[in-house]
């Protein structure tokens, strides 16, 4: 424990890209066991989303921001490689974009997920 196995084959490379096993920043297969059930839970559907007070309607400035924003730095990184489930979907507002009453909100999502579809359709021809 605490120690470095090192080999020539073993670069400055390969130890960034090598994951902590169990350690829940790092794993991302690892789960993180919450104390409070209602604050750590993971959001898996809109209906939950919205019982929980997510804004559908109206979004100030500020908040329209800040969901495009991590909407096109999730984009980004699927673009790059990573995986769609972990990236574009984790957005909760692309799971029923017929909800969102906001036209800016809706356009962008609209606009997001025909991306991923001419994407992924390209990759398969």
């Amino acid at each position: 424990m605490g120690q470095l196995h090192h080999t020539p084959s073993f670069t400055l490379q390969g130890s960034i890209a090598a994951l902590e096993m169990m350690d829940p920043k790092m794993d991302s297969g690892m789960k993180k066991e919450s104390s409070t059930e209602s604050e750590h839970t993971p959001i898996k559907t809109m209906d939950e989303a919205v019982k929980r007070g997510l804004p559908l309607e109206q979004l100030d400035p500020a908040e329209l921001l800040g969901v495009v924003d991590d909407l096109i730095g999730a984009l980004v990184s699927w673009l790059k490689g990573h995986s769609l489930v972990q990236t574009v979907f984790s957005c909760v507002y692309l799971h029923d974009v017929e909800r969102i009453t906001d036209m800016s909100l809706k356009a962008f999502c609209i606009a997001v997920l025909k991306i991923v579809s001419v994407k992924r359709n390209k990759q398969e021809q």
